[in-house]
């Protein structure tokens, strides 16, 4: 598994114009509720004006920072062909991933093992904030990106900020040659399910790095947060 935020879009028939115009949404200097707004601006725009248009399909399956009320609306919005292409690349699980990651609800319930064996559950957390993060060996984007958000965990650690990693992998020790690897010095915990884990499979959440960033209530804040995005929300929260 892994992600690219322009890979399924460059499959379909995008204009250069098409493209430059969501990019530059994805890179405002705005928190992600004023990007979702933005985005839910211009594909409602773009579904109304082009019922036989079939990329918003694949851009509404990309755009995890929409509310469920948001995606929602536009789906309902699209035309018949726009609908059927979004059923069959699976709407119905996106849908379920985002009404279920809804700014104030509770992060799941869960346990999961260590790389030392011991049982971690949610409430060993007392952090302000929390970031989860998903990730596995074998994902290159995933291994990347920690040496970006060590930096960041470095920052923000004494001011009560904390990431717990939970790794996709199957085998026990790829994982822990990772982490060693990486140098990473968060807890990491998998139930070595592969794409298969519990929690990923509870949240529907189809690709990987991806992260939930949660309080010290449990209750979810934000998700698929980009380095830069993550970085902002840190510092106006702090």
């Amino acid at each position: 598994m892994g992600k690219n935020k322009y890979y399924k879009l460059n499959l379909v028939k995008l204009s250069e114009s098409n493209i430059e115009q969501l990019k530059s949404i994805y890179s405002l200097k705005t928190n992600q509720h004023s990007k979702a707004d933005t985005l839910f601006n211009l594909m409602l725009k773009t579904a109304t004006i082009y019922p036989k248009y079939s990329f918003v399909a694949d851009v509404l399956l990309e755009s995890d920072m929409l509310s469920y009320k948001q995606a929602k609306e536009l789906f309902d919005k699209f035309s018949p062909l726009q609908q059927s292409i979004a059923q069959k690349r699976g709407i119905e699980r996106f849908l379920n991933r985002i009404k279920k990651l809804e700014t104030g609800s509770k992060f799941i319930y869960f346990e999961q093992k260590d790389t030392a064996s011991n049982i971690v559950k949610i409430e060993n957390f007392k952090a302000k904030y929390l970031l989860i993060n998903f990730w596995s060996s074998s994902c290159g984007p995933c291994r990347k990106e920690h040496q970006e958000l060590i930096k960041i965990y470095e920052e923000y650690k004494q001011k009560g900020f904390e990431t717990l990693g939970i790794s996709l992998d199957y085998s026990k020790q790829a994982w822990i040659n990772a982490i060693i690897k990486g140098s990473l010095p968060w807890i990491n915990v998998s139930d070595l399910s592969g794409n298969y884990n519990k929690i990923l499979e509870y949240y529907s959440i189809d690709y990987i790095p991806y992260n939930i960033l949660i309080n010290d209530k449990h209750e979810i804040i934000g998700k698929d947060y980009s380095l830069s995005d993550l970085t902002d929300t840190l510092k106006s929260l702090f």
